[in-house]
């Protein structure tokens, strides 16, 4: 008896977020090194550094 089973491919979902690049950097290629500026983080209701909205004092 010869059963034939059909097996589906795994239901895959995207992923949240910017893609990673896929390629291989060739031999002759420099990498690019981005340098993040460090920020202080900056209150949305105040706008001043160094806390956030939650910590910070001024009434809403």
């Amino acid at each position: 008896m010869s059963m034939s089973l059909v097996l589906a491919p795994p239901d895959t979902r995207r992923k949240a977020g910017r893609r990673k690049e896929s390629r291989y950097p060739s031999v002759g290629e420099i990498p690019v090194t981005r340098v993040k500026k460090e920020t202080p983080n900056k209150c949305g209701r105040c706008g001043q550094p160094g806390h956030n909205r939650t910590s910070c004092s001024q009434p809403k």
